[in-house]
Order: structure tokens, then C-alpha cells, then sequence
């Protein structure tokens, strides 16, 4: 059977190696520095070449879709499990600070009325009706006062995003205390 007819040779080892390394470097630029992150800034975080990532990634754009999504899915998990806990807004409270971090270096634009309907904007949908109903949640049971929205989340999270970068370890902890002073004000 000839390559055109839908055989394919077994990726090499180094390859996949490589592949695994250049993701894991992405998500670690794209936390520190946003989506200002460039290409030769995850080659030299993963310790391979620039044409490596384009061979993983393709394109910078590709590559910032491909790191929302993950963290939109990694959001959703989060707010999912935390419909389960018994108080909603215990929940939110402990999971804020990882998934804002994550989500604030891409979700502006994966999130943009503008941007046409793809795996980006579905990722961004699900996961932003996965806090919207755990914020229904502590509406329900009275941790979470009736007059908050899915806007007002959204918008502190965005705030402090573009707010509070880079993403040091310092900048981390005073986002996470700064989210918590605005969200008390959200607890009824």
C-alpha cells in the first residue's frame, strides 16, 4: 500500500517527545506572559527548535486556540465538580484562582462577538455555563447573592486578568486575594 493510499509510518519516539514537550512548554509561557507569548519564547522554554513548534502548533494562532480550549475544558471540569460540593460559594472561592489565571491569557478573544462560531467559542460557551450554573447554585441556596451574574464573574475575572500581568507567583497571590475581596461582596 503506498503512503497515498493511507498508509503511514509509525511517528518517531523524539518526535512525540518533542510534541508532549512543546505543549507542556505552551501552557507554561502562555501563563506567564499571556497571549503576548511568541513562538521562539515556547522553543526555547521546551529546548527545541522554532520549527518544532510550527510543526506541532502551525500557527502562533493555532497554538493560542489550541491553549484556550485546554484551559476552558480544565474551567469546566472545575466548575463542574463544584456543583457538587455543599456550598456553591465555597466552591468558587477555592477553585478562582487557577482557572481565572488561565482563562484571562486567551479568553478575550476566544471569547469576542466578532470571532465566527468554532471549537474555541464552544469550549468558552460550555464552560461559561458551567459557572453560570454554579452561580445559580449559591443563588439557590443563598451563598451567593441574587443579584449576581454571570457578567459581573466574568468581568472580575477579565479585570484582574489584564490587571495583574505577568503572571509571577506574587502577581498570582494578589490576584487570588483581590478576586476574594470582590467576590465577598458577592456572598449574600
Amino acid at each position: 500500500m503506498s503512503r497515498q493510499q493511507g498508509h503511514r509510518r509509525p511517528r518517531r519516539i523524539d518526535a512525540i517527545e518533542n510534541e508532549a514537550k512543546v505543549r507542556q512548554a505552551a501552557e507554561v509561557v502562555l501563563k506567564r506572559v499571556g497571549s503576548a507569548m511568541t513562538m521562539d519564547e515556547v522553543a526555547a522554554e521546551a529546548g527545541v527548535s522554532k520549527g518544532t513548534v510550527y510543526s506541532t502548533f502551525g500557527s502562533r494562532n493555532q497554538l493560542l486556540d489550541e491553549m484556550t480550549i485546554l484551559f476552558f475544558d480544565r474551567a469546566y471540569d472545575s466548575y463542574v465538580e463544584a456543583l457538587q460540593a455543599p456550598s456553591a460559594w465555597d466552591a468558587l472561592a477555592d477553585i478562582f484562582l487557577e482557572p481565572t489565571i488561565e482563562l484571562t491569557t486567551t479568553a478575550r478573544d476566544a471569547m469576542n462577538p466578532d470571532r465566527p462560531d468554532d471549537a474555541v467559542k464552544e469550549a468558552g460557551r460550555r464552560t461559561f455555563q458551567a459557572l453560570n450554573e454554579l452561580i445559580e447554585k449559591g443563588k439557590r441556596e443563598g451563598s451567593i447573592r441574587t443579584d449576581v451574574s454571570i457578567r459581573h464573574v466574568e468581568v472580575l475575572f477579565r479585570g484582574l486578568g489584564l490587571a495583574l500581568q505577568p503572571y509571577s507567583p506574587a502577581y498570582r497571590k494578589l490576584m487570588h486575594e483581590c478576586g476574594l475581596i470582590i467576590l465577598k461582596g458577592m456572598r449574600a
